[in-house]
């Protein structure tokens, strides 16, 4: 189970990988890194435009600080 605090912590240095990892790719599949829980679980998540590649995936932490990190697609984000 992860605390708030550790989930915030956690979601910086997940930013920070991420943006390492994609800083090259011409599509970064990212669209943005959030907080979630469920209950008083705390974990990371991460909001994909696409389905990831092979390659991409294996860039994706699945955990961070021993803070589960999880993966949604959202698709493209548009402004209203």
């Amino acid at each position: 189970m992860s605390t708030l605090d550790e989930a915030r912590k956690a979601k910086t240095k997940v930013g920070k990988l991420l943006a390492s990892a994609f800083n090259r790719a011409a599509k970064n599949p990212v669209n943005g890194i959030g907080i979630s829980n469920v209950k008083d679980d705390y974990h990371v998540t991460v909001r994909l435009e696409r389905q990831p590649t092979a390659e991409e995936t294996a860039s994706l932490p699945r955990e961070c600080d021993g803070v589960a990190v999880k993966y949604k697609i959202t698709g493209p984000i548009v402004a209203q």
